[in-house]
């Protein structure tokens, strides 16, 4: 069933194609700075959204495949993308959507021209809607790790499945503060060659990077601690 969105409110009218002329049957709640069409209203009633996530400018990619709740708030989303990558969640982030920034905002240093929402409040079925919508995460604004996240499926929760839940992925996320895509592909150069100053200063005394290192299993066991995860960040909000 396909629907055509009016938006410009919270709340949009969903008309359903029927034989001859659209009527209305209901409503859905949808995000308000963006028009849709042809979104499938079945996939709307669907909990669990399927994400692949990958780290921008790096080749071989660095990837990983998620399922999240549709319920979910963007912090929640930040704080999964944290665990499946391996960050350290000690820098500021945001996603972009449609021109809108999704965080945590700083009332005293917040621009008029860059107005961040609030990610505790926002959740993703307000902004996510359709299979193929993509959006933007970036985590620590020196090093501007980018990601993209495109919508691939919408599906039922399956009653004996924990969410969130880490399906696939290849490859480690860079090691922090080693200087964005630059340094990192620095890092990869210099990787193997004995005594290399340039891998030291990096690592900055820090343990050898594999970045072949990716266990989904760990993973997803840290995954199923999300919420104590999650308390433990909050504290230092």
């Amino acid at each position: 069933m396909k629907i055509k969105i009016a938006a410009n409110t919270g709340l949009a009218k969903v008309a359903v194609q029927c034989s001859s002329a659209p009527m209305t049957c209901g409503k859905v709640i949808i995000k308000n700075w963006s028009s849709f069409e042809n979104v499938n209203l079945e996939d709307t009633m669907k909990e669990i959204i399927m994400l692949k996530v990958t780290l921008d400018d790096i080749k071989p990619h660095i990837w990983r495949r998620v399922l999240v709740r549709s319920s979910s708030s963007f912090w929640e989303l930040h704080n999964i993308l944290q665990i499946v990558f391996g960050w350290e969640n000690s820098h500021l982030f945001q996603f972009k959507t449609d021109g809108y920034f999704i965080g945590l905002p700083d009332t005293e240093f917040e621009e008029d021209s860059h107005k961040t929402l609030d990610a505790r409040e926002i959740k993703l079925d307000k902004v996510i809607t359709e299979v193929g919508y993509t959006f933007s995460y970036e985590y620590d604004f020196g090093d501007s790790w980018g990601h993209t996240i495109k919508v691939e499926k919408f599906l039922f929760a399956d009653p004996d499945t924990i969410y969130p839940l880490c399906t696939s992925g290849e490859r480690a996320a860079p090691p922090e503060n080693c200087g964005g895509v630059p340094g990192f592909k620095l890092l990869m150069k210099s990787k193997g060659r004995e005594k290399n100053p340039e891998y030291d200063e990096i690592m900055g005394g820090r343990k050898a990077f594999n970045p072949e290192n990716f266990n989904v299993e760990k993973v997803n066991k840290q995954l199923s601690s999300l919420d104590s995860y999650m308390r433990k960040i909050e504290k230092g909000v």
